[in-house]
C-alpha cells in the first residue's frame, strides 16, 4: 500500500476493527484471491476474539499491495458499507495530503534559472525527512501537486524524472546563526536530542541529506554534538565544506547559550540521558530497581533487592566488570577486561523493564559465526518480544551450561570481517525470519549490534558483541510475535513457531501453551504498559531544576553558598580522553575555584592536576598515598619525613594533591584493583585517617567526580571515605551511564544504603551546567593582574604562576584594585558599602579600603613612620637593607598603619606582606626585588606582628644575601634591597621611645584626628538615613576609636549587644573573650572548635534542608549581638579555615568582665571561668580545631607582656598575674596546673615550675621542670629552669647563712654541694642543648647560670667554720693536695669525694670564661642588643667573684718557693687581671691604666718563660696576645717587641698547642699570621706546614664550634676578623681593624680610607669561577713560591670579575685568613705616600677611649661581709649611745634615733642588694623561654 491507504486504512482501524468481523468465510475469500497465505490465515486464526483476528488480519495487510483487492472481497462478501467509507476517507486524505506537500514544497524549492532543475527523486527524500513521515505520495500525485505549486517548471522524463526551472532553497550564515529552534524535538536542551532530533536539526539550518545520514551512521546524539568540535568534524567528515562546518559549530553554540541560560534561571529540564525513544532507556544490571532515584515502593510489579543478587564467580580470583548500561551506545572508553565476571546474572530477571541477559561463548570469525549470531538473536528477540520483557544477548561470554569456566567471564571473540558486515548479516536475517506485517515492529525493538572490546588479549583483537531488545508497548501493542527459525541451507526457514522464556532460556511453545499465550498476551502487554506510564510518569514528575539545589545543598552543606566553616575534599576519577585542556577550561573550570581542603586522584597521568596548575593554581603535590606509610621504604629511611609532612600539611596555604594510584611523573605504577588493595592501600588509609583525624566531625564535604567509567581502584578506595566522614559525601555524575554501575556496586557491597544514594546522588546535570552553578555561589574571584614597577617607571606584569611560587608574600599590585573583576559590574558601590562596613566593625583592613576615597583615618605617627621609610629609601645604608618599626596598643591601628604605607608606596616601589616564615621567605623576596629590572629598587615589606626571632632570622637573610649579589654601579658597596616595616604589638609603651626609625601608635587620638572620626560618622549616618549604609551605631570598632578608646563607650555597648543572647551564645562570648583578653596574639579561634559547644555530639545525619532539616551550622545563625561583638576571619591551617574572634582586642576584657557579672551569686572569679573552659566539651574532640584552642590556652599560661626593649614586663603572663592580685597564688597554681593537664605542654609545665620556684616548693619545682624536659628535651630554656630550680635554693641557703649569721660544720655544707652539682649538671645539659638548637641569638644562660651556681657555693662555704679564714678557702680551691683538718670529711661523705668536686671547680668555671669569652671575641654578634649587655654585665660582677676566689692579688711571688711553684702562682695572678682569652687582655686597653696593666702582665710572662725550664704553652699564648695589645697603645713598642721572638713563640706555642689548658684557636692564627709570606718580612715556613697549619686551624675551627660546620646563614655566625697585613716590615706588617680606624667608619667606605689603603699591602690573584675564593701566588725568599686558596670575604657577585685578576688585602679572622676588598683595579695606583717600611710612621694607633675602671654595683661575698660588719659595728655604737645614761638632748637623742634608722635601712638595702646579686629567675631576661 501507498501512503495514503495505508493512512486510510489507519484512520479507519477502529471502526474496522469493531465492523469487519472475520470468519472462515472472509479469510477463505482471502487466501483465493491470494492476498494472505496460509501461514498468515494460521496465525489470524490462532488469535481468540474477532478483534484480534481484525487488527492481524489490518496489519498483515498493511504490508501487502493489496487495497484494491481488498475492497474488491469486501464487496464480494457484501460489506459495500465499509467500502463506502474507506473511499470517502481516502479522497479526504488525498486533499490534506496535498496541501501538507504543497506547504513543504514552497518551503524549501523555489522558481531558479533555465539550467537548474530538481529531480523528482529529491523531493521524494525530502518528503519522507519530514517528521514524522515515512512514506510519500504515489508519484503520479506527487508529480501533480508540484506542478501546481510551480507552474513555471516543467517535468521532464529522461532517465530520472526532472523538474526544471527548479532549485533547493539555502539559507545563509545569519539565518543559522539565529536559527528558531521551535522545530519539533529541538526545543529541548541539546543534551537530551536523539539521533533523529540531530538530523532533523541539521534539515532545518539548510544542511543535505547526505550529511544528516552521515551523523546517523555515526550515532550522533546531542550529548556526542555538544562535545563535538571543528576539528573533529574536518576529521570525520572530510568532504564537508569549511563554510558548513562552520554554520553547524555557530548553529550548535547558539543552542547551548540558550541551555545554560535556562539552566541559570532554574528551568533545566530532561537530562542528556533520557533519549526521546518511544521506549524509556533503562538500565543495565539492575539487579534492583530501588537503585535509581526513581524506586519503586515494596508491594509493586517486578521489585527485587539488590542486596540478594551476588556476583558470581570467586571476587578473589576475577573482578567484577560492570555491563555496558543498557540500550545506550558504547562509550568511547567503555572496554571489558579479559577474564572479568559480569555483574549480571544470566536468565534473572523479576521485572519487565529489567534487561534479562543470556550468554552465548562461540567464535564469531568461524564459517558459522554469523549463522549462530542471526539464528540465536532471532530466538532471544522473538521470546522477549513476546513476554514483553526487556533483553540483552552477550555474545563472547561464558554461559551458565560451561562446566570449566565460570559463568559470566568475559572471555571475547574474534571477527572475520568488518563490524558491519555482522550487522547487515544480522538485519537481513531476521527481517526475512518474522512476518512483513511485524518486520518494522522487530527492527525498531531489536537495536543494533554493540561490539565492546575486550582488554587485553595476547593474540588478537577480541569483543563481547551485545544485542538490545526493547519490546515497548507503542510498537508491539497486543501482537504475538511467530518466527521462522533459519537453517544452514541458504533461504530455507524451518516451520513457523512462537518462543517464549522457560527456564531461563528461549523455548519454543507449542499446542495449549500457544493458545494460553494467546489468552495471556493482552494482560502481559498490559502490565508492560503499566510499567512503562509509571515509569515516565516518575521521570516527568522529577523536576531536573531541582539538581541546582541539591548540588548546592549538598556542596555548601545546607546553605546557600560557602558560609562558615566547610572543608570540602575532591575525589576525581580517571577523565575520558576527549576531556583534553580546552574542555576542562570550558567546562570544568570550576575544580579551582573551590578551595579543597585536599585532593584524592586516582588519575596517574595528572589530567585534571595539569589543568589546575595551568590555571594558577597554586596547589602543594603530595606524590603518592604512600608518602603517609610510616613502613613505606622512604619513611623507614627517614623516619622524620612523614612527621614533616603531617606538620607541613597542617599549616600549608596551597591544598595537597594526592595520587591514589601511580603518578606518571614519578614513574610509580598504576595498578589493578586486586595488586593495589595489595600493595597501596594501607598507605591511602593513612591519608584519610590523618585528615579525617585534622577535620572536626561533621564539617566535611566529599566530592566524588565521576569523570569517567574508569573508576575501579576509586571504588576499592570509597569505602574508607564513607568510614571515615560517614554521611558526609556526594556525587557528581554527567549521567547515568557512568554513576549507575558505580552505585549498584557500592549497593551490593553494603556501603551505602538507598536513602544515601538518593540524597547524595548529582547526576544528570552536564559539567558545564555545575561549573555555572558553582561560579554563581562562589562569585567574582578574579582580583586583576599583578603590576609592578620598575626602576625606569614602567610596570611590568607579574603573572599568576609566578606570584604562586612567591607563596610566603602576598605581592601588592601598583594598581590594585583597579582591573578587578568586580569594577566590570553594576555592584561597585554596594561592594565599597560593604568593606567599608566590614573594616568600621573590627574586620582586617583590606587594600579595597584603601582604593575607595576616605575609609581610613591616616595616623600622625603612620604619617612619621612613612617619612623614615622614604628617608631609608632615599639614603641607602650599606647594609643593603633598612628597618623601621612600629609598636602599637592592641586596636590602635598598627597594621592599618603600615598597610597605609605600603598603599602609598605602592606606585614607586614594590611592597609586599610576609603571610608565612618560613626558610624560602628570604629567597622570594629577593626574587620580588629583581624580577624583570636590571637596576631594581629597594621592595618594602610589612612584617606583621610576627615572631621576633623568626624576623630577626629573615632580616639577616636578606642582609647576607644582599651583601653577597648586590653593588651599586661603583662598585663601592650593596645596593639597597629591602625595607623592612616592622609593626610589634605591645600592651605597654613608654611615651617616648628613642631609636632612630621608631614610631608608636597608642590608644588616644590627637584633635585632627577625633575631627575625622566626627565628620566620618555624620557621613555614615546621613548614607543611613537615606537607606544607603550601614547604621554606625552597630560599627563597633569605629566608634570605639571616635570615642577616643573611651571606657565608658565600650562598658555600656557591651552590655547592650550581651543583653539578649541564649545561654550557649554566652558561653561561647565568655570562653572567646577569655582567650582573647589574654592570649597576647589576639589569635582568632577556629569556628569549629567550638562546635560541642553549640551542638548535640556527636552530628546526626539527615538532610540539611527542608521540614526535617539536621541543622549543625551554628556560626549561621548567632544573634545580631554576638555578630557585632565578633569578627569571622579565615585563619591560616589546611589551607584556610573559618575563625572567630572579638571584634576589638579592647573589647575582650570588658565583655569578660560583663559576662562573668551575668551570674545570680555575683561576680564569677576569673579562675572559675578558666577552670570551667578548660573542662569543656570543646577540649573533648580530636581535630586541628582543638589543637589551635589549645595552643592559645598555652600562650594564655605562657606568653607574657614584653616592653619593648624585649624585656619582660613580669614574672607571669598576665592571666596568672590577674589571677595572683586578685584571687590567690593558690587559685593561681591550681589554674596552670590543670593547664598542664589538658595541653601536656612543656612550656605550661615551665610556667608550673617557676611559679612553684616562686613560692620555695622546690619538690613540685623540680617535678614539673623534669616534666618539661622530658617533653621536649632539646628546648634549652626549659633545661634553665631546671638548673635555676637548684640555683635558686643554693641562693635561698646562702640568704639564710646571711641572717641567721651561720656558722657550719663540714657535714653541713654537704647538702648544699649536692644541690649546686645538680644544678651545674642541668645548666650544663642547657649547654649542650642549646649548641644544636636553631636560632639566630645563642641562648648563653646555661654557661652564665654554671658561673651564677658556682659564686653561690663558694658564698655558701663562707659559712663553714673552717673556710671562715679567706686565705684557707683560696688555698683549698686552688691547692689540689691542701685540705683543712676539719674538712677532711668532705673526701669520703656517703661515698661522695665532694672536696675533690671543690677543687675541679676551678677549672670548670674557667672553661665556662674561656668559652663566653672566646665565643664574644671570635664570632660576630649584636653587641647593641640589650640581652648582650645584660649578660656581660651579669658575667663581668661573677667574675669579680671568681677571681676573689681563685686568683693571687699580689703580684710578688715567695722566693721560698721552687721555679715551678712560683710560674703556678703567677698564673693565679694572672688570672686574677682576665688573662684567660685574648679578649680579656684586649679588654684592659679600655682601662686608663691599660699600659702599665699590661706592662706588668708583660713583666709576670717574662718571669715565667726565663725561670720555666721549658715552655708553656698558657703563657706563650698569653705574651704574643699581651704584645700584640700593647701594640696598639704606642709606636715605641714596635722597637721593643722583637719580630724574631713572637715567630718563635708563635712557632713553639704551635707546637704546644695541644697543652693549652682550653681549646684555643691563637696557636693557628699567631702560627700562620707570623709565618704568612709578604713583602718586606722574611718567613721561614715551608709551604706545606704552611698548608698544614691552615688545614688543622679549620679541623680545630670546628671541632670547638661544631655548629659553624653545618650551619647555614644567618644561623652561622659570622667570624671576626682581629689582624691584617700591612705594608711595613716586621711588627709594623702586622695592623689591626682598631688601629686602622674602623670603629669610625662603617660599611665598604672604610676600606677608601687614605690611611686605610695606604697601610694595607695588597695582593693579586685569580678570583674562582664561583666568585668565593681566590687562588694566589706567595714568594717565598727560602722557598719556591707557592699558590693557595683564600676564600673571599663574602662571594664576588660580579660574574665580569670570575677568572680575571684581582687585587684584595688579607686579613686573619678566626677561620683563617680571608681576602678582603676584592677589586678588579688595584685602589692604591693613585695613592701617594705608601708606607713601605717600618721607618715610615704608621697611622696614629686608633685606640678605645679609655675610661677609669667604672665602680660596678657587683660586690664579692667578702666585700659584702666587711661593709655589713661596718654597718654593724656602727648600730653597736649607736646602741651604746643610747643605752647610756648620760643626760642627752633631745635633738641628739632625736639625731641618733635618725642615725640608728638610717643604719638599719643601709644593713637592709646591703642585705637585699645582695639577695639581688644572683639573677634566679630563668633565662628570658635575654632569651626567649618559648618558641
Amino acid at each position: 500500500m501507498d501512503v495514503i491507504q495505508k493512512r486510510v486504512i489507519l484512520k479507519n482501524l477502529v471502526y474496522l476493527q469493531g465492523t469487519l468481523h472475520v470468519d472462515t468465510q472472509l479469510l477463505a475469500h482471502f487466501i483465493q484471491e491470494k492476498i494472505i497465505t496460509e501461514d498468515e490465515d494460521e496465525r489470524i486464526a490462532k488469535e481468540t476474539t474477532y478483534m484480534d483476528k481484525s487488527k492481524k488480519l489490518l496489519r498483515i495487510l498493511q504490508q501487502k499491495d493489496s487495497f484494491n483487492s481488498f475492497i474488491d472481497v469486501l464487496m464480494a462478501t457484501k460489506r459495500k458499507f465499509i467500502v463506502t467509507r474507506l473511499r470517502e476517507t481516502k479522497e479526504q486524505i488525498e486533499e490534506e495530503w496535498t496541501q501538507r506537500v504543497k506547504g513543504w514544497l514552497e518551503e524549501a524549492f523555489e522558481v531558479g534559472s533555465t539550467e537548474e532543475h530538481v529531480s523528482l527523486d529529491e523531493i521524494e527524500d525530502f518528503i519522507k525527512r519530514k517528521p514524522g513521515e515515512k512514506g510519500i505520495l504515489p508519484r503520479n500525485i506527487l508529480i501533480k501537486v508540484v506542478a501546481s505549486c510551480f507552474p513555471s517548471s516543467s517535468c521532464v522524463e529522461e532517465t530520472e524524472v526532472l523538474f526544471h526551472k527548479l532549485r533547493r532553497k539555502v539559507l545563509d550564515s545569519s539565518q543559522t546563526e539565529g536559527q528558531d529552534t521551535s522545530v519539533s524535538g529541538t526545543n529541548a536542551p541539546m543534551a537530551t536530542w536523539t539521533m533523529n532530533t540531530v538530523c532533523e536539526w541539521l534539515d532545518s539550518i539548510g544542511m543535505e541529506h547526505d550529511i544528516a545520514d552521515q551523523f546517523r551512521s555515526e550515532e550522533i546524539d546531542g550529548q556526542v554534538l555538544l562535545e563535538v568540535t571543528e576539528e573533529a568534524l574536518k576529521r570525520e567528515f572530510p568532504h564537508i565544506s569549511y563554510g558548513k562546518r562552520s554554520n553547524i559549530i555557530k548553529g550548535r553554540n547558539a543552542i547551548k547559550a540558550r541551555d545554560a541560560e535556562t539552566m541559570s534561571s532554574g528551568k533545566l529540564r530532561r537530562q542528556a540521558e533520557w533519549t526521546e525513544r518511544d521506549t524509556p532507556r533503562t538500565r543495565s544490571n539492575q539487579q534492583s530497581s530501588c537503585q535509581n532515584e526513581f524506586q519503586e515502593t515494596p508491594g509493586e510489579l517486578g521489585t527485587a533487592n539488590m542486596s540478594d543478587t551476588a556476583i558470581p564467580g570467586d571476587a578473589s580470583l576475577h573482578c567484577s566488570e560492570v555491563c555496558r548500561t543498557f540500550d545506550r551506545k558504547v562509550q568511547i572508553t567503555q572496554k571489558y577486561t579479559h577474564h572479568d565476571i559480569l555483574s549480571c546474572s544470566e536468565g534473572q530477571q523479576q521485572d519487565l523493564l529489567e534487561p534479562i541477559h543470556r550468554f552465548i561463548l562461540t567464535d564469531l570469525s568461524t564459517k558459522e559465526g554469523k549463522f549462530v549470531l542471526a539464528s540465536e538473536t532471532v530466538r532471544f528477540a522473538c521470546a522477549c518480544l513476546n513476554d514483553r520483557t526487556n533483553g540483552t544477548l552477550h555474545f563472547g561470554v561464558v554461559s551458565r551450561t560451561s562446566d570449566k569456566e565460570k559463568t559470566g567471564e568475559i572471555l571475547g571473540t574474534s571477527l572475520s570481517g568488518e563490524q558491519h558486515d555482522y550487522e547487515d548479516y544480522m538485519r537481513k536475517t531476521v527481517s526475512s525470519c518474522f512476518v512483513p506485517e511485524q518486520r518494522d515492529i522487530v527492527q525498531a525493538c531489536v537495536r543494533p549490534l554493540k561490539f565492546i572490546e575486550v582488554i587485553p588479549t595476547k593474540d588478537m583483537q577480541k569483543f563481547v558483541v551485545e544485542i538490545d531488545v526493547v519490546p515497548s508497548y507503542s510498537l508491539c501493542e497486543e501482537d504475538a510475535f511467530f518466527v521462522r527459525m533459519p537453517t544452514p541451507q541458504r533461504g530455507m526457514f524451518a516451520a513457523q513457531c512462537l518462543y517464549r522464556w522457560r527456564e531461563n532460556q528461549p523455548t519454543e511453545i507449542h499446542g495449549d501453551d500457544v493458545v494460553g499465550f494467546m489468552k495471556f498476551k493482552r494482560k502481559l502487554a498490559e502490565t508492560r504498559k503499566e510499567r512503562e506510564h509509571k515509569y515516565l510518569r516518575r521521570m516527568d514528575s522529577y523536576d531536573y531544576s531541582m539538581l541546582k539545589d541539591k548540588l548546592v545543598n549538598l556542596l555548601c552543606l545546607g546553605e546557600d553558598g560557602f558560609i562558615g566553616d566547610i572543608y570540602p575534599i575532591l575525589v576525581i576519577s580517571k577523565p575520558t580522553d576527549n576531556m583534553d585542556q580546552s574542555y576542562m577550561k570550558e567546562n570544568m573550570n570550576f575544580l579551582h575555584t573551590i578551595d579543597w581542603k585536599v585532593v584524592f586522584d586516582f588519575d596517574a597521568n595528572a589530567v585534571v592536576c595539569d589543568f589546575i596548575t595551568s590555571e594558577d593554581k597554586l596547589i602543594k603535590i603530595c606524590t603518592t598515598a604512600d608518602d603517609f606509610y610510616s613502613r613505606s621504604s622512604e619513611n623507614i629511611n627517614d623516619p622524620e619525613k612523614l612527621r614533616s609532612l603531617e606538620e607541613d600539611l597542617r599549616s600549608s596555604i596551597p591544598y595537597p594533591w594526592i595520587f591514589v594510584n601511580g603518578h606518571s611523573r614519578t614513574s610509580t605504577n598504576t595498578l589493578d584493583p586486586y595488586p593495589w588493595k595489595k600493595q597501596k592501600r594501607e598507605g591511602f588509609k593513612k591519608a584519610v585517617d590523618f585528615f579525617a583525624s585534622e577535620i572536626p566531625a561533621g564539617r566535611a564535604i566529599v566530592v566524588f567526580a565521576l569523570l569517567s567509567k574508569d573508576w575501579k581502584v576509586m571504588l576499592e578506595a570509597a569505602e574508607e571515605f564513607f568510614s571515615a566522614f560517614p554521611d558526609q559525601w556526594m556525587c557528581i555524575a554527567k549521567d547515568d551511564s557512568v554513576s549507575q554501575p558505580w552505585v549498584e556496586e557500592l549497593l551490593r557491597r553494603n556501603c551505602i544504603d538507598n536513602d544515601s544514594l538518593k540524597n547524595r546522588m548529582v547526576v544528570g546535570m552536564p559539567w558545564e551546567h555545575v561549573q555555572e552553578v558553582v561560579l554563581q555561589i562562589r562569585g567574582p574571584r578574579r582580583n586583576g593582574e599583578c603590576m609592578l614597577p620598575t626602576s625606569t617607571g614602567a610596570e611590568v606584569t607579574m603573572k599568576q604562576s609566578t606570584l604562586n611560587e612567591l607563596s610566603n608574600l602576598e605581592v601588592l599590585s601598583a594598581v590594585q584594585c583597579e582591573n578587578a573583576e568586580i569594577m566590570e559590574t553594576d555592584k561597585i558601590d554596594d561592594y565599597r558599602r560593604k568593606v567599608e562596613a566590614a573594616f568600621y566593625k573590627g574586620e582586617e583592613v583590606c587594600w579595597w579600603n584603601f582604593y575607595f576615597p576616605n575609609h581610613v583615618c591616616e595616623r600622625k605617627n603612620g604619617t612619621k613612620a612613612k617619612e623614615y621609610v622614604r628617608r631609608i629609601l632615599e639614603q641607602r645604608p650599606d647594609t643593603g637593607i633598612g628597618k623601621v618599626t612600629v609598636y602599637h596598643q592592641p586596636g590602635a591601628g598598627g597594621t592599618t598603619t603600615c598597610k597605609h604605607i605600603l598603599w602609598d608606596l605602592k606606585r614607586t616601589h614594590r611592597c609586599a606582606i610576609v603571610r608565612n616564615l618560613s626558610d624560602q621567605t628570604h629567597t622570594q623576596i629577593l626574587n620580588l626585588w629583581s624580577f624583570k629590572d636590571e637596576r631594581p629598587k629597594a621592595v618594602v615589606v610589612l612584617l606583621d606582628n610576627e615572631d621576633e626571632e623568626k624576623s630577626k632570622v629573615l632580616m639577616a637573610m636578606v642582609e647576607e644575601t644582599a651583601k653577597q649579589m648586590t653593588r651599586d654601579e661603583a662598585g663601592t658597596r650593596p645596593n639597597l634591597v629591602c625595607v623592612f616595616l616592622v609593626c610589634r604589638r605591645h600592651f605597654t609603651i613608654p611615651d617616648k621611645i628613642t631609636p632612630l626609625g621608631t614610631v608608636s601608635l597608642k590608644h588616644v587620638l590627637d584633635p585632627k584626628e577625633k575631627m575625622w572620626f566626627k565628620e566620618k560618622y555624620e557621613e555614615l549616618e546621613n548614607n543611613h538615613q537615606q537607606d544607603n549604609g550601614t547604621d554606625p551605631k552597630l560599627l563597633i570598632s569605629f566608634n570605639i576609636l571616635k570615642e577616643n578608646f573611651g571606657k565608658e563607650y565600650i562598658e555600656r555597648t557591651v552590655k547592650m549587644l550581651t543583653a539578649d543572647l541564649n545561654d550557649k551564645e554566652t558561653k561561647l562570648l565568655k570562653y572567646v573573650a577569655l582567650v582573647n583578653a589574654f592570649e597576647l596574639g589576639f589569635h582568632p579561634l577556629p569556628t569549629c572548635a567550638f562546635d560541642p559547644l553549640m551542638v548535640t555530639m556527636p552530628f546526626a545525619s539527615g538532610p540539611r534542608r527542608g521540614r526535617h532539616a539536621v541543622s549543625f551550622r551554628w556560626e549561621t545563625n548567632l544573634s545580631q549581638g554576638i555578630r557585632i561583638l565578633t569578627n569571622e576571619v579565615y585563619t591560616q591551617g589546611l589551607g584556610f579555615i573559618h575563625s572567630i574572634r572579638i571584634t576589638s582586642p579592647l573589647l575582650s576584657n570588658v565583655i569578660l568582665s560583663q559576662l562573668r557579672k551575668r551570674s545570680n551569686e555575683g561576680e564569677e572569679p576569673l579562675s572559675e571561668v578558666v577552670t570551667e573552659f578548660l573542662n569543656s566539651d570543646v577540649f573533648r574532640q580530636k581535630s586541628h580545631a582543638r589543637d589551635s584552642l589549645l595552643k592559645a590556652v598555652k600562650e594564655m599560661m605562657v606568653n607574657r607582656t614584653l616592653l619593648p626593649n624585649g624585656r619582660p614586663e613580669c614574672k607571669f603572663s598576665p592571666l596568672v598575674q590577674r589571677v595572683v592580685k586578685v584571687e590567690s597564688k593558690r587559685k593561681a597554681i591550681e589554674m596552670l596546673q590543670l593547664g598542664y593537664t589538658l595541653t601536656n605542654d612543656p612550656f605550661v609545665a615551665q610556667q608550673v615550675a617557676r611559679f612553684h620556684m616562686d613560692e620555695k616548693d622546690w619538690p613540685n619545682a623540680e617535678i614539673y621542670a623534669q616534666y618539661a624536659t622530658q617533653e621536649m628535651p632539646d628546648k634549652s630554656c626549659l633545661w634553665d629552669t631546671y638548673g635555676r630550680v637548684f640555683l635558686k635554693q643554693v641562693v635561698e641557703k646562702y640568704n639564710g647563712y646571711i641572717t641567721s649569721e651561720a656558722q657550719l660544720i663540714a657535714e653541713e655544707i654537704v647538702p648544699v654541694i649536692d644541690i649546686a652539682i645538680r644544678g651545674i649538671e642541668m645548666f650544663r645539659k642547657e649547654q649542650h642543648v642549646s649548641e644544636s638548637e636553631r636560632r639566630m641569638s645563642r641562648n648563653k644562660a646555661g654557661y652564665v647560670g654554671e658561673i651564677e651556681i658556682t659564686v653561690a657555693l663558694l658564698d655558701c662555704l663562707n659559712f663553714v667554720q673552717v673556710f671562715s679564714d679567706r686565705d684557707v678557702l683560696h688555698r683549698f680551691l686552688v691547692d689540689e693536695l691542701f685540705v683543712p683538718e676539719n674538712a677532711r670529711c668532705l673526701f669520703d661523705f656517703n661515698g661522695q669525694d665532694y672536696a675533690g668536686r671543690l677543687k675541679q671547680l676551678q677549672w670548670d668555671v674557667r672553661k665556662v670564661l674561656v668559652r663566653l669569652d672566646d665565643e664574644s671575641e671570635q664570632l660576630h654578634e649584636d653587641s647593641n642588643e640589650l640581652k648582650h649587655k645584660l649578660m656581660a654585665k651579669t658575667i663581668l660582677g661573677k667574675k669579680v667573684d671568681l677571681h676573689s676566689y681563685f686568683g693571687e692579688s699580689a703580684d710578688a711571688v715567695d722566693a721560698t718557693l721552687t721555679n715551678e711553684e712560683k710560674c703556678q702562682r703567677r698564673r693565679q695572678a694572672l688570672f686574677q687581671r682576665d688573662t684567660d682569652t685574648i679578649g680579656g687582655i684586649f679588654r684592659q686597653l679600655d682601662d686608663r691604666n691599660a699600659e702599665r696593666n699590661l706592662c706588668k702582665i708583660k713583666g709576670l710572662l717574662d718571669e715565667n718563660i726565663r725561670e720555666s725550664s721549658s715552655p708553656d704553652a698558657n703563657d706563650l699564648r698569653t705574651m704574643i696576645s699581651v704584645n700584640m695589645a700593647l701594640l696598639h697603645i704606642r709606636d715605641k713598642y714596635l722597637n721593643i717587641i722583637k719580630y724574631e721572638d713572637m715567630v718563635d713563640w708563635s712557632r713553639r706555642l704551635y707546637e704546644l698547642r695541644h697543652t693549652v689548658s682550653f681549646m684555643s684557636l691563637e696557636p693557628y692564627l699567631f702560627y700562620t699570621l707570623f709565618n704568612w709570606p709578604r713583602k718586606n718580612t722574611r718567613s721561614h715556613l715551608m709551604p706545606r706546614e704552611l698548608n698544614d697549619a691552615l688545614r688543622q686551624w679549620k679541623e680545630a675551627y670546628y671541632k670547638k664550634y661544631p655548629r659553624q660546620s653545618n650551619e647555614e646563614r644567618p644561623y652561622r655566625r659570622r667570624d671576626n676578623t682581629k689582624f691584617f697585613l700591612a705594608n711595613g716590615s716586621d711588627m709594623a706588617s702586622i695592623t689591626s681593624f682598631d688601629q686602622l680606624g674602623r670603629r669610625k667608619t662603617k660599611g665598604d667606605a672604610f676600606w677608601r680610607l687614605p690611611a686605610v689603603l695606604r697601610t694595607l699591602q695588597r695582593f693579586s690573584g685569580r678570583l674562582s669561577r664561583d666568585g668565593d675564593e681566590i687562588r694566589v701566588n706567595l714568594r717565598c725568599e727560602c722557598h719556591d713560591d707557592i699558590t693557595m686558596s683564600i676564600p673571599a670575604s663574602r662571594p664576588i657577585g660580579d660574574r665580569t670579575m670570575r677568572n680575571q685578576t684581582v687585587f684584595f688585602v688579607i686579613g686573619f679572622s678566626w677561620f683563617g685568613p680571608k681576602a678582603f676588598d676584592v677589586s678588579s683595579n688595584d685602589p692604591t695606583e693613585n695613592v701617594r705616600y705608601m708606607v713601605m717600611d717600618h721607618q715610615n710612621p704608621r697611622p696614629a694607633p686608633c685606640v678605645r677611649p679609655k675610661q677609669d675602671t667604672p665602680k660596678t654595683d657587683y660586690v664579692t661575698h667578702q666585700r659584702f661581709v666587711q661593709k655589713l660588719n661596718e654597718i654593724g659595728e656602727r648600730l653597736r655604737q649607736v646602741e651604746e649611745a643610747l643605752r647610756q645614761k648620760r643626760t642627752r638632748t633631745k635633738e641628739e637623742k632625736q639625731q641618733l634615733k635618725r642615725t640608728e634608722q638610717q643604719l638599719q635601712h643601709q644593713r637592709q638595702q646591703l642585705i637585699e642588694r645582695r639577695r639581688k646579686y644572683f639573677r634566679t629567675e630563668d633565662s628570658s631576661s635575654w632569651d626567649d623561654d618559648i618558641d
